[in-house]
């Protein structure tokens, strides 16, 4: 049995049986998504991946099954449409997502009000919740994750730019990952540095991987990321919270 199949069984949350994904469109949530199901009768972990500028929620899909049973998987839509089967979260594009755009601040409120949605919808708190995302849509999570409602404790950025967003000092509760192509034409290699540096101002756990890359969303990284979430961020929040050490009585 694998690391991430055995962490969550090994604390009494039965493997997810369903690894489909179901498509939900419902005005309870800002955003139409993508679902893949984290079991049934408890969810462990909440996890929210955002896709990049002209591409859709389907960017990401490939990720959702790697991921450990016992987590929920979400993938929505962003707001903009720009042409049929693409949508961004603002109009600037990536590499100019700033807090002095409308649209990048409205996105911002607009996903940390679809993440509490979600977390009272499937009975997971901030400490159990991470998001990430590719290009656009990192640096919309990172921005997220900057908010002073402290909605996720973990953050990945795919080659993604760190947010021109105001944030508040001291985020020890925030772990991430950071991944991204050294060849990048998109998002420069620098930004990952940079954003290394801000999440080091703030007290933030971070792992750092290059890829010999463009700016595209290679199998390593996928996987690398995968492989972060899954042995080392899971394990550090759902092995160190109250209901785990509650061991069988998870489920019931």
């Amino acid at each position: 049995m694998s690391r991430q199949t055995s962490l969550l069984s090994r604390n009494g949350i039965p493997p997810c049986r369903d690894q489909g994904l179901e498509w939900i469109e419902d005005p309870r949530f800002a955003f139409p998504f993508l679902l893949r199901k984290g079991g049934y009768g408890y969810v462990a972990s909440l996890l929210v991946l955002l896709h990049d500028a002209g591409e859709n929620e389907q960017q990401l899909a490939g990720m959702a099954g790697a991921i450990a049973e016992g987590v929920a998987v979400v993938m929505p839509r962003a707001c903009i449409p720009l042409r049929r089967g693409a949508f961004a979260w603002d109009m600037h594009g990536a590499d100019r997502a700033e807090a002095t755009s409308a649209e990048f601040r409205s996105s911002v409120k607009g996903v940390v009000g679809f993440i509490r949605t979600l977390q009272a919808w499937l009975g997971v708190d901030a400490s159990r919740t991470a998001i990430a995302g590719f290009g656009q849509g990192g640096t919309l999570g990172a921005a997220v994750a900057l908010c002073p409602s402290e909605c996720v404790g973990g953050l990945g950025l795919l080659a993604s730019r760190w947010p021109a967003v105001a944030s508040r000092e001291g985020m020890r509760y925030l772990h991430a990952f950071i991944g991204h192509g050294v060849l990048d034409e998109g998002v420069p290699v620098e930004a990952a540095g940079h954003a290394a540096v801000q999440l080091a101002r703030h007290r933030a756990g971070c792992t750092q991987r290059r890829y010999l890359a463009k700016h595209e969303l290679t199998p390593q990284m996928r996987g690398d990321f995968v492989e972060w979430f899954n042995a080392s961020w899971l394990d550090r929040t759902v092995l160190a919270s109250p209901l785990a050490s509650a061991g069988g009585g998870l489920w019931g």
